[in-house]
């Protein structure tokens, strides 16, 4: 497997060493203030996947992804498959998720207005890097991150 152009490999020696290289390219952009989402491992629909099928994605993003980029509580769901319509979330997926650590989710549907919903518990919006927009950006407090989730230069959600 490649990641930033560094092959991870699959021997275990090769996989230490390139997995080091990668942490050192994760926290130089760390330091540049960015932050990482998960994309999930396999690029998987998570309304249409199994729950099981959900678990073992998340489970080979822990194993995988996590050691090199370290813990995020952003997702961004793949082909714009959000778990639910406008109703809150709930039920075994989006419990995984939330038990993982992840607090806000997104979708890259560019197909559709941007939209934004602020919970008790996470905040859920359309469209990659069109979460915060004037309309909410009084009441809202983003941070930059490096996968197209947020509008740079603005600070991260406080209540939750």
């Amino acid at each position: 497997m490649e990641f930033w152009g560094i092959e991870l490999g699959t021997s275990s020696q090769n996989r230490q060493t390139g997995t080091a290289e990668a942490k050192k390219t994760a926290g130089a952009l760390k330091a540049d203030g960015y932050e990482f989402a998960s994309h999930s491992w396999g690029h998987i629909g998570f309304k249409v996947s199994t729950v099981q099928s959900v678990l073992n994605d998340d489970e080979l993003w822990d194993k995988g992804m996590k050691p090199i980029l370290g813990p995020t509580d952003l997702f961004v769901y793949p082909f714009g498959q959000d778990l639910a319509g406008v109703e809150e979330y709930s039920g075994a997926k989006f419990n995984n998720l939330y038990n993982r650590g992840f607090r806000y989710f997104a979708n890259v549907d560019g197909s559709q207005p941007s939209w934004i919903q602020v919970h008790a518990k996470y905040v859920r919006g359309k469209r990659a890097g069109t979460l915060v927009d004037t309309e909410c950006s009084t009441t809202l407090n983003f941070s930059p991150i490096c996968s197209q989730f947020l509008m740079s230069g603005t600070k991260r959600v406080q209540h939750l």
